[in-house]
Parts: C-alpha cells; sequence; structure tokens
C-alpha cells in the first residue's frame, strides 16, 4: 500500500522523502500558514521551491522518484468554469513543477450537476493534456 505524507514544513517533506512513497504539498496562503504554522504555498514558484527541496531529500535518503500530489490553486476559486478554465490554462506549469498526480473536488449540489461538472472537466482539462 503507497504511503502518502503531507505537510509543507521541512520536517513533513523529510518524513516524506524518507519514508513515504509520495508528498502531499498544501496550498495555503500567508494567511492560513500563519494561523496552521506551516510555510505558505501559494505560488508556482513556491511550488517548484518546495519540489526541488523534498526532491533533493529523497535523492540524499537514496530513494527513487517522490510521487508528489497537489490540489491546485485555483480550488478557491467559486465558479466552476473559471476554476476548470484556469487550472487547463495552467496545466503545464503545475507538470513543469515537479506534480504527478492532481487533486481536484467538483462541487456540486446534486448528481446531476456533479455529472456536469465532471464532464466539463474532463474536456476542458482532460482530453488536452499531452500525458494522455
Amino acid at each position: 500500500i503507497p504511503i502518502w505524507i503531507g505537510g509543507n514544513s521541512t520536517r513533513a517533506m523529510r518524513r516524506a522523502a524518507e519514508l513515504g512513497d509520495g508528498w502531499l504539498p498544501l496550498s495555503v496562503d500567508e494567511a492560513e500558514a500563519a494561523v496552521s504554522r506551516t510555510p505558505p504555498l501559494s505560488t508556482f514558484e513556491q511550488l517548484r521551491e518546495r519540489v526541488e527541496i523534498v526532491t533533493r531529500l529523497r535523492r540524499e535518503a537514496g530513494g527513487g522518484p517522490l510521487e508528489i500530489c497537489f490540489a491546485p490553486f485555483e480550488r478557491y476559486i467559486r465558479d466552476w468554469d473559471e476554476a476548470t478554465s484556469t487550472i487547463a490554462t495552467n496545466q503545464q506549469q503545475y507538470a513543469d513543477s515537479g506534480i504527478t498526480w492532481m487533486t481536484v473536488v467538483a462541487s456540486a449540489r446534486s448528481l446531476s450537476q456533479l455529472h456536469d461538472h465532471v464532464a466539463r472537466f474532463a474536456d476542458t482539462v482532460i482530453a488536452h493534456d499531452p500525458d494522455r
């Protein structure tokens, strides 16, 4: 069973690098970071920096490639179409940052709306993924 370890602190990243099969960085802005006492992670630059650190820690621990799963920055956008479109626009930046998995939550008020949201995500994001 793969073990995924989350957190933005160097300590959490070290645990992921030494013991885990994957790392789950958390998208948090400055205010959330202050409350949760974790380093902020709200820009692609910060994401790339954290991925570089965990990759170095993994290499130093003698491990192979580390899977990295991220809930996109766009999770804060309330409008589903806008969020989906922005994820599609930023998709390559996530890949270039070292993200190997993405977690996306479709909020819906009905099963029918959920199906619609998932279908639009598939058409807008997944269908245009060059790795598929």
